[in-house]
Parts: structure tokens; sequence; C-alpha cells
């Protein structure tokens, strides 16, 4: 061959070279932005499902602690039917101990022990009687079984408790069953509600 047509040839070689490093170039660019893409769209889906997953672990979270709450308050207030029948047992025990004289001190001391434990045990379950006589009528806490109109009160009042009320933490196991004094109307007053009412 001739030096002239190998100049051509390897010039045209050279061409051909040039074209696929051109084709190769746009290819790889294609490719480089296809897997470019792939990975937008990867770190999209990654991020979607780490959201997901903080979500999942943090409903988890909140229902073991709402299941702690409800087991701590099932524990809390187990015990309160029972505790409410033993209020009626100590009830009868109060008023044996009130209307029983003891000829025997150690018959009485004995008998004043076993009431004391049975105190002890209301507090260990956290019973505690509820404040009734003096204090504002109430009827969360209060049972109003009488009434009596009083002169020298100026809200409703607890005159007097037949029956102790007790309440288990803050929740009431039995409300006091009390006589209620309420403020009488004044002449005055009562004359003109009276008019209001003609």
């Amino acid at each position: 061959m001739s030096q002239e047509s190998q100049t051509v040839k390897e010039d045209s070689n050279v061409e051909k070279d040039a074209e696929l490093e051109k084709d190769s170039g746009k290819e790889s660019e294609e490719i480089l932005q296809i897997e470019k893409e792939k990975l937008v769209e990867l770190e999209e889906e990654a991020a979607e499902f780490r959201e997901k997953y903080y979500r999942r672990t943090a409903d988890l979270d909140n229902l073991r602690k709402r299941f702690q709450r409800e087991e701590e308050k099932f524990k809390k207030y187990a015990n309160a039917d029972l505790l409410s029948e033993l209020l009626e047992v100590i009830d009868n025990f109060e008023r044996a101990l009130d209307s029983i004289d003891f000829d025997n001190d150690e018959v009485a001391r004995g008998i004043e022990m076993i009431y004391d434990q049975l105190k002890d045990l209301l507090d260990r379950y956290n019973v505690e009687p509820i404040e009734a006589e003096g204090e504002t009528f109430d009827p969360e806490k209060h049972e109003g079984m009488m009434r009596e109109d009083r002169e020298d009160l100026d809200e409703q009042t607890v005159l007097e408790v037949f029956q102790k009320g007790y309440k288990l933490y803050d929740r009431i196991l039995r409300p006091a069953s009390v006589k209620v004094g309420v403020p009488a109307e004044t002449g005055e007053k009562a004359t003109e509600d009276t008019e209001e009412g003609e």
C-alpha cells in the first residue's frame, strides 16, 4: 500500500475512533444520568422507609407506655371491690365497739388491736376516710341523707356523719352518708321569692 492510502486509512480510523468516543461519551452521559435518577429514587425510597420506621417505632413506644399506664391503673384499683366490702365489716366492727361495754380490759384491748389492724390494712392499700363533718357539702364525696335549714350557715355544710366515706387514692369507694345544713332563707328574701312567684 502506498503511503497516501495508508494515511487516508489512518485518518479514517482516527475519525471512526473519534466518532466512537463521541458516541460512547454520549452513551456514558446517558447511563450516568439514568444511574443518577435511580440513585435519587432509591434515596427517596430509603427516606420514606426511614420515616415509616420512625413512625412505627414511635407508635410502638406510645402503645407500650399506654399499656404500662393501664396496667398500673389496674393494679392500683384491682382491690377496690374487696376493699369496699371490707368497709362494711369495719362499719359493723365500729358499731360493735361503740355499743359493747367490756368488763374485761384484756378483751377490750384485744378487740381494739384487731380494729387497729383493720385500719392499718386500709392504710397499706391507700384507703383513706373522707373528711366530712364541718366541711362544705360536696355531692362527689358526700351523700345527703337529711337536710336541716340553718340561719347560721352561709353555704351547705355537713352537720353530722351517719356513715363514714372512703376513697382509694383519688377514687371514691363510698361517699359519706351525711346530714346537710342548708342556709335558711331570711324573712326578706323569702318574701321577695314569694312575690316573684305570684
